[in-house]
């Protein structure tokens, strides 16, 4: 390590500190620090559901297969209720009123599929029902016509009784009535990604809020701008802006000259806010909307929150350096470095082409902790070199040269780290890999480049009154170090490591019952009490589906729809299923179909069943229209729809070993009665199917029940994925580590003292997340292993600093461990106090998931520390070679 460090510090010095090398990087690092500014600035919200599924796992490859005949599994719903007693059911002229109000608004948002928009209101919700002379009819369940009438209001109470929709599209109790609608990918006229916190802010003020709102705020424009003119209507909203207005503009569609579309953006300190009546608003209604673009509207508008436990997290750590250092310059200097870190990972993602994902917004407060981690080492280093009697320029060379090869280790075994979560095939998690990895980048460059140039120039007035406090706060300490230095004893470092081993054990025991994917009802990202989750409750309690459903497609032979024996082998799947805990109810075409046949008997409910002649299956299914979702266009598939309870992960393994289950057992039924089936040949078959060939003759085939589609689908893929993964990466995580610092320290001892802490740490964080209840999923799969390089800093710069004082100063273990102590320890326990006390208000933040990760970081940060300072230097009485360690 000593050639390769020498290199390295003959080539990057000079640029540092000849006064050639530091104007022109000095300059440099200005500039790129100005375009990283203006880059950051430019930085947009990019949040989608695509990145959050793994495309590549063999549910997703059906999903895609059949999305444009199932639809995605990005819905939204929203609910109508009457909350008052008295109001009764839906059908009277102001709820009706306002059902189509909603349904309006829903289908012209942008963003929403208006070929999968469905409520009363719309015309693809129909009822079938047999009249006189053996004949059918099928109408709107809300006529054309429609004007409020009390005769209106009984005809369309009857429609809604024929068409089946109640518990889907009408309440069970029939007080409330539901609008459902598919969010598109892409916008279709950009062909850029769906912006999912558009829709959820317009969904926010325009049906909920026009709705429960009993003001509208209108704003209108205070002076002429662009070709329009003062006074003009910009737009309207059903919530106070307030000042925020100031901070945003608003897109006004206007046309040209020539009858173009254009749209012209105002800046909101234009505009000036009018309060008036809102002639839409029906006191006691409640809006409850739920939907995956409704989470990311949440927890993006949570990001003003997000944004001050930020701002405290460094006004905290400020004052927690100045009380530390006892100067103010020196405090400024690792808060200033850590901003500007953060700036730069900022700019580095929007540079790359990305945008950052309301899942990824830890990422830069682990810049900012692994940043200041390092710029307290280095302002405590140049600190203890100026009361050795050094001048500032020198005391900055010193502390370069004692710090720039370990710092950037540890920085590189990050980074390393870091890209091995790129391993997980999903979206989100390759981008925030990505993402902290340019965030190292970004620390690399303002703490190894910058902060030495800054430490340079500074100039220490009163030096004697500064060397006086560091003085005292040196002996404050002494007392403590040489107490923390009976951990390096024998009987003692035994005692520790066998505590160690039993917590290991204990830890390694309670993971087992960590949970893959959600551990909780609703959405794990919001608090139970959030609007989201309340409104989530709500509707599962009012209807029978809710946005969690489990699509599963059932494959067989083009035009198996009016055959039999298929039609039986989904029915039975159907039935066995609904009957599967967790699953409230099934949709499927068998159901249908029996109800048309029953039909050709007056509706008699003896027959209401499957026809075995193949005549009588082409009238009960032909009724069936593709955009039913009931089938494709040629009935080669047929989906079989289960909504269920929850998208807890238990109920989703339990839905899914169902499926297997009776896929297996209906493969051998059918094989036993077909002895002439060709098992290899029907697998061959379905392998064709997935590639999208199309097999030219029938094959006598068991259905085959593919998973899978719908968001519980995505979501059991998505866990399947992070399983098989997990273990995986952290293997690949502890394995580069490992390689890294034996090519740097060529010491398998060293790899144990920093190694064995971090790898106890994570198991105890694995047994937290199976004891608090927190699932292993895409928001904390990442959290475990960015935290790793915490404690890979802290034990680096401790085993750097004790193999020194033992290689070079010639220094018992003990009073090597008493000097690193005093050298970097007190660093890496301040250090890990005050971001584990950053991160602690976390735990009061209004999303879930930021107070799951505040928990994980404040126990891993806590725990990294002593790791680093109690359990390393244990685990070196045992480990390092014999004259490294006196007798005791």
């Amino acid at each position: 390590m000593r050639v390769n460090a020498e290199t390295i510090l003959r080539v990057v010095e000079p640029a540092l500190y000849s006064p050639r090398g530091r104007r022109i990087s000095v300059v440099l690092l200005v500039l790129m620090t100005a375009l990283m500014a203006v880059q950051a600035l430019r930085l947009e919200p990019d949040a989608s559901f695509g990145k959050t599924v793994p495309t590549d796992h063999p549910y997703m490859q059906v999903f895609e297969q059949y999305r444009g005949d199932v639809g995605g599994a990005n819905a939204v719903l929203v609910a109508l209720m009457q909350d008052d007693p008295d109001d009764g059911e839906i059908y009277n002229e102001r709820f009706l009123a306002s059902l189509k109000l909603a349904t309006s608004e829903v289908e012209f948002t942008r963003g929403i599929d208006r070929t999968e928009l469905s409520s009363i209101f719309t015309r693809n919700v129909r009822f079938l029902e047999v009249v006189e002379n053996g004949g059918f009819r099928s109408e709107d369940v809300i006529p054309a016509s429609y004007a409020p009438s009390p005769e209106m209001f009984a005809l369309i109470r009857e429609h809604v009784g024929k068409a089946g929709v109640i518990g889907r599209l009408v309440s069970n109790d029939q007080r409330g009535a539901l609008v459902y609608a598919d969010v598109l990918e892409r916008d279709p006229e950009t062909d850029a990604g769906t912006d999912l916190v558009h829709v959820a802010e317009n969904l926010e003020d325009k049906v909920r809020g026009q709705l429960t709102s009993p003001d509208k705020y209108v704003l209108r424009l205070t002076r002429d701008y662009a070709h329009l003119t003062a006074g003009s209507v910009v737009a309207e909203r059903y919530g106070d802006p307030g000042w925020r207005r100031w901070l945003r503009s608003y897109d006004v569609h206007d046309r040209d000259e020539i009858g173009g579309k254009r749209v012209i953006e105002v800046p909101g300190r234009l505009l000036t806010v009018e309060r008036v009546d809102n002639p839409a608003y029906h006191p006691g209604l409640s809006v409850h909307i739920i939907g995956f673009a409704k989470v990311v509207g949440d927890v993006s508008a949570a990001t003003q929150q997000v944004m001050l436990f930020f701002v405290l997290t460094l006004l905290g750590t400020f004052v927690a350096l100045w009380v530390y250092l006892r100067d103010l310059r020196l405090a400024w200097l690792p808060m200033l470095c850590s901003i500007v870190a953060v700036i730069w990972e900022l700019g580095l993602l929007r540079t790359a082409g990305f945008g950052l994902d309301p899942f990824a917004i830890m990422v830069p407060f682990l810049v900012l902790a692994i940043s200041t981690s390092h710029g307290v080492q280095y302002v405590n280093f140049w600190a203890d070199e100026i009361v050795r009697g050094r001048d500032p320029f020198e005391a900055s060379r010193q502390t370069f040269r004692r710090l720039f090869i370990p710092g950037s280790i540890a920085l590189i075994t990050n980074v390393a780290g870091f890209l091995t979560i790129a391993l997980v095939p999903i979206g989100v998690i390759r981008e925030m890999s990505i993402n902290a990895c340019l965030g190292m980048l970004a620390v690399i460059v303002t703490n190894k480049l910058m902060m030495p140039i800054w430490l340079s120039t500074l100039r220490v007035h009163g030096v004697d009154g500064f060397r006086a406090r560091r003085a005292r706060l040196a002996l404050a300490g002494e007392a403590l170090w040489q107490r923390m230095a009976v951990v390096t004893t024998r009987p003692v470092a035994a005692g520790l490591l066998t505590l160690a081993a039993v917590v290991l054990a204990a830890s390694w025991h309670l993971q087992d019952g960590r949970i893959i994917g959600d551990a909780q009802t609703g959405v794990p990202e919001l608090r139970p009490d959030s609007v989201y989750n309340v409104d989530s409750r709500a509707i599962a309690r009012n209807f029978s589906i809710a946005t969690d459903v489990f699509t599963v497609i059932a494959e067989a032979d083009p035009w198996s729809c009016i055959e039999y024996e298929a039609l039986e082998q989904i029915d039975r799947f159907a039935w066995h299923l609904r009957n599967t805990e967790g699953v409230t109810s099934s949709r499927a075409l068998p159901d249908v179909a029996r109800k048309v046949y029953s039909g050709f008997w007056e509706g008699h409910i003896k027959q209401r069943v499957l026809p075995r002649n193949r005549d009588s299956l082409v009238l009960a299914t032909k009724p069936v229209e593709t955009r039913t979702g009931l089938l494709n266009v040629d009935c080669s598939a047929m989906p079989v729809y289960l909504y269920t309870t929850d998208h807890r992960a238990s109920t989703i393994h339990r839905i899914t070993d169902a499926v297997q289950r009776f896929n297996q057992a209906n493969a051998a039924e059918y094989y036993a009665a077909h002895p002439q089936a060709d098992a290899a040949a029907c697998a061959e078959r379905l392998q064709l199917r997935r590639t999208g060939e199309v097999a030219e003759e029938p094959l006598a085939c068991p259905v085959h029940f593919a998973m899978a589609s719908g968001n519980v689908g995505v979501m059991a893929a998505t866990n399947e994925v992070i399983e098989d993964n997990e273990l995986r990466t952290v293997l690949w995580v502890y394995a580069v580590i490992g390689v890294l610092l034996v090519l740097s320290y060529r010491s398998l001892a060293g790899v144990a003292i920093i190694g064995v802490p971090l790898f106890l740490v994570t198991i105890f964080a694995n047994a937290l997340m199976a004891v608090a209840g927190i699932g292993l999923k895409v928001a904390t799969l990442p959290v475990v292993t960015l935290a790793v390089g915490i404690g890979v800093d802290y034990g680096i710069y401790v085993y750097d600093v004790l193999r020194h004082q033992l290689d070079d100063a010639k220094l018992d273990l003990r009073d090597a461990y008493v000097a690193t102590l005093r050298q970097t320890g007190k660093a890496v326990i301040f250090t890990g106090l005050c971001l584990a006390g950053g991160v602690f208000a976390w735990l009061f933040s209004g999303l879930q998931f930021q107070r799951d990760m505040g928990l994980l970081l404040v126990v891993m940060f806590s725990a990294n520390m002593l790791g680093a300072v109690l359990l390393g230097p244990a685990i070196a009485r045992f480990v390092l070679r014999p004259r490294d360690r006196e007798p005791m």
